[in-house]
């Protein structure tokens, strides 16, 4: 009797082993997409601008100067006048012409210019006086000098230079326009394309 007893308390506290339970939960895989994005970014522009300034001060009125055509003409011997003298080996008298072409090229101001000239002969020379002109803004002046001579034999011809004396200079103030490169910083916007898991 005694024994039946132990032998059911010891059946009782034995217990039966625990078996798992698997796990019937289905997993469910990723989805992966691929997305664009629009992502910004800073970038620098630059463009050329005018920039107008007006400037104050003395300063030269621009101009253009050309030397005329030299020419030796006869104007003595009744055959040989108004002939070049190269053509007219007997003759007596000559002159020589020369000059300087100016234009005033400055759009409001005028100016006054002085131009000499001097002429070399054989056995000598001359010193033409000065001649001096007010131009007015974009005007032309031919300025004219002539030299009448002996040519000698055998002939030669007179050497004409004619060189500026002096140019106006005016104290005013004018717009002096130049091109620079104006910079900022720009956002701008630039696609990418990245994948997505959910």
């Amino acid at each position: 009797m005694i024994s039946l007893v132990f032998v059911l308390l010891v059946a009782g506290c034995v217990s039966k082993p625990v078996i798992p339970t698997p796990n019937l939960t289905p997993s469910i895989p990723h989805i992966c997409h691929t997305v664009t994005e629009q992502v910004p970014y800073v970038d620098l522009e630059c463009k050329p601008v005018s920039m107008t300034n007006t400037i104050c001060g003395i300063r030269a009125l621009p101009y253009d100067a050309h030397p005329i055509t030299t020419i030796h003409l006869c104007v003595t011997d009744d055959e040989c006048v108004g002939k070049p003298l190269g053509d007219c080996q007997g003759c007596s008298r000559a002159m020589t012409r020369c000059g300087l072409l100016i234009e005033n090229k400055d759009a409001k101001s005028s100016g006054t210019w002085t131009v000499g000239a001097n002429f070399t002969v054989t056995g000598g020379g001359f010193m033409k006086d000065p001649v001096t002109k007010t131009l007015a803004p974009n005007e032309s002046y031919e300025f004219d000098f002539q030299q009448m001579y002996a040519p000698g034999q055998p002939i030669s011809s007179a050497i004409c230079k004619v060189f500026l004396i002096t140019a106006p200079k005016v104290d005013d103030c004018h717009d002096e326009t130049r091109e620079i490169n104006d910079c900022k910083n720009v956002t701008k916007y630039t696609t990418i394309q990245k994948q997505v898991c959910q």
